[in-house]
């Protein structure tokens, strides 16, 4: 039917917490479980048990939803959303079985499903799909997820700003309008207190063998200090044993480990261990001083070696290698404990190393280094365990690939037009568009600013996760998917509507009139309604 008015007539007011409010939540929640096909379910049983047919009994129970969606939408869209997570996942589920992966394959097919669900009549149903699929792959390609290394780096303390806690685009656009005026203040505040608070958190990675930490609040050369006294204080504690009891001679450690050495070499493990080990030997006993001594001078001895190009000084460095072995192992049987205290302070004493190069290299900045300073420094110290350090697993590597992800540059340093353009377009935004009046610009430039606060980024991320789950759900892509119009139907409509308006139609508006009914309008640019069904 098709006539014509000033106006779309609106809904009577409705009140909430009465049995239709929350029939009208029931029905939400089931359609979100049910991928949009609840009210069909519904309409079955009804029309066996009642007298009215299968279709006045669904197109009643649809009317019942749509008057529900326009009196109480947020209640109504959120609850169908929400109800359909759960839905997702097992989805997700069934579809990683089948060898179907990915956040946006596996979205597009919830949207697909839940559209196909949605869908008024079964002849809607291909259009209704692969609108919705379509539509759930791209809310699952924009939607805000937090990335499992920034999650991560959260965990241990490191304050990340919105833009380091998605990335991505959302971490370019954030470095693209750090130039506006009090928001790209705010922005490199946040920035800089993220980086600062990498450096603690990775002197607490690297103490983790200990089981020891330095306060978060500490920073650069302080963070670093505080860092080896924890080691220094560990090793004074471990080594308070007596003795550890050593008979092996100087010969007897060449005769075992020098097999298949050159002479030269052969000679120089001889020069080391008369060196390094004899004149701590003391009746027979290694001291926990002498102990720790003898240790640490081979074993860089046998570091140096080791790492250089001639493979038979790599030869060199692996026989004092194991001579260090040997030692370690006297102690563990005669102190297993003091041993395993001793082997985890070694641990992360060797994880603090690459930490004091970066250091070192921050001198500029008070020992604040950066996760990029981080990297080369572990790449630098991992070259004695070349392919650990290829598979990604050396020590620390992967906290500072992390950090070195989340919290490095995105933007390249030349990327002006980008960051002109995106300054326009948050302030823009902002300000109602008026860019360009300082008084609107410095308004627009507060409203962003009080974003990145401790309070603005919180809530921020606080909100995060149930906004992308929400993008993410079949409900999302499946009902925006009703909301679109059919390119076929559309197009049939608009001969009809096209000769009754005179071709002036904006755009479509549906409403639940006095009886219940659904009735859509189309609305001309002269601000008059025309029923079109």
């Amino acid at each position: 039917m098709i006539g014509t008015g000033d106006a779309a007539p609106e809904a009577p007011d409705a009140e909430r917490f009465t049995p239709e409010y929350f029939a009208g939540l029931g029905r939400s929640a089931l359609q979100g479980i049910s991928f949009g096909t609840a009210d069909e379910a519904e309409a079955f049983v009804r029309s066996l048990i009642g007298e009215e047919t299968y279709k006045q009994e669904r197109d009643k129970i649809r009317a019942g939803l749509d008057k529900f969606r326009s009196n109480f939408p947020v209640e109504a869209y959120g609850t169908e959303i929400a109800a359909s997570v759960p839905s997702g996942v097992g989805l997700a589920a069934l579809l990683t079985r089948l060898g179907i992966k990915g956040a946006m394959k596996q979205a597009g097919a919830g949207g697909a499903l839940y559209g196909a669900g949605a869908a008024e009549e079964v002849s809607d149903v291909p259009v209704s799909a692969a609108t919705g699929g379509m539509l759930g792959a791209g809310l699952a390609k924009v939607a805000p997820v937090v990335s499992e290394r920034a999650k991560d780096l959260m965990s241990k303390g490191i304050p990340l700003t919105i833009g380091q806690s998605i990335g991505g685009g959302a971490k370019r656009f954030e470095e693209a309008i750090s130039s506006v005026p009090l928001v790209g203040d705010t922005i490199r505040t946040a920035q800089t207190s993220a980086v600062e608070k990498f450096g603690p958190a990775s002197i607490n990675e690297a103490l983790k063998p200990m089981g020891v930490q330095i306060p978060m609040s500490l920073k650069g050369s302080e963070a670093f200090s505080a860092a080896i006294d924890q080691i220094g204080n560990a090793y004074q504690k471990a080594l308070g044993f007596s003795g550890v009891p050593y008979s092996q001679t100087v010969d007897g450690l060449v005769k075992k480990f020098g097999a298949g050495l050159q002479p030269t070499e052969l000679k120089e493990l001889k020069n080391i261990l008369n060196r390094e080990l004899k004149p701590r030997v003391k009746d027979g006993k290694l001291t926990g001083q002498d102990f720790k001594a003898a240790q640490s001078a081979i074993r860089k001895e046998g570091y140096d070696f080791i790492t250089s190009q001639d493979k038979y000084q790599k030869n060199l460095g692996e026989a004092l290698n194991e001579v260090v072995s040997d030692i370690t192992d006297a102690l563990a049987k005669e102190a297993p404990d003091a041993a395993s205290q001793l082997k985890s302070i070694d641990a992360a004493y060797s994880r603090i190393v690459p930490i004091k190069t970066a250091t070192i290299a921050a001198e500029a900045t008070e020992g604040v280094f950066s996760p990029a300073q981080l990297q080369r420094a572990i790449t630098r110290e991992g070259r004695r365990e070349g392919t650990k350090l290829a598979r990604g697993e050396a020590a620390m590597q992967q906290f500072g690939r992390a950090g070195r992800d989340v919290l490095g540059p995105k933007l390249p340093d030349s990327g002006t037009a980008t960051r002109g353009i995106a300054s326009t377009a948050l302030l823009s935004g902002l300000t109602g568009g008026q860019f360009g009046f300082p008084v609107t610009s410095a308004i627009g430039g507060a409203l962003g600013a009080s974003l990145y606060t401790p309070l603005g980024q919180a809530a921020l991320r606080k909100g995060l996760p149930p906004v992308g789950k929400a993008m993410r759900s079949p409900a999302a892509g499946g009902l925006l998917s009703q909301q679109v119009p059919s390119p076929i139907s559309s197009a049939q409509a608009g001969s009809i509507e096209d000769m009754a308006a005179g071709g002036n139609i904006i755009g479509y508006e549906t409403v639940i009139d006095r009886l219940g009914d659904r009735v859509t309008y189309a609305k001309t640019d002269d601000g008059r309604y025309i029923r079109v069904r």
